[in-house]
């Protein structure tokens, strides 16, 4: 078995080929659950993008929700606690990530909103 670990592919890169580069390794992932590939990947993330393509690769059934893991990371008064986020079949997530994270984008939605109404 062939391990790969990827430190936040997303730095540097394109939103556009961060979604690709999610697919593509959605596309490793799909062969080993065939068992045509012997790779674990291991993805160190703050890219929304590639989560959300991640979850759109679950609805389109290319990978299974089985195939992967999501660990969030939180500090709380002075402690990391790691919460496991599984993704459903129809690309739901069990639980929420930290504020700030997939939220932010609605934040600051919300916010060019109120401003343009004022």
């Amino acid at each position: 078995t062939i391990e790969l670990v990827i430190t936040e592919p997303e730095f540097g890169l394109h939103p556009d080929l961060q979604s690709k580069l999610c697919s593509f390794i959605c596309d490793i992932i799909k062969l080993k659950e065939e068992n045509k590939s012997k790779v674990n990947i291991i993805i160190e993330t703050h890219s929304t993008i590639i989560i959300d393509t991640l979850r759109l690769e679950i609805v389109k059934r290319t990978i299974t929700p089985d195939s992967c893991q999501l660990y969030y990371f939180d500090k709380i008064e002075g402690a990391t606690e790691i919460r496991k986020i599984t993704v459903d079949k129809d690309g739901m997530l069990s639980d929420r990530f930290g504020d700030g994270f997939l939220d932010m984008s609605n934040s600051l939605l919300e916010e060019r909103l109120k401003v343009k109404l004022n």
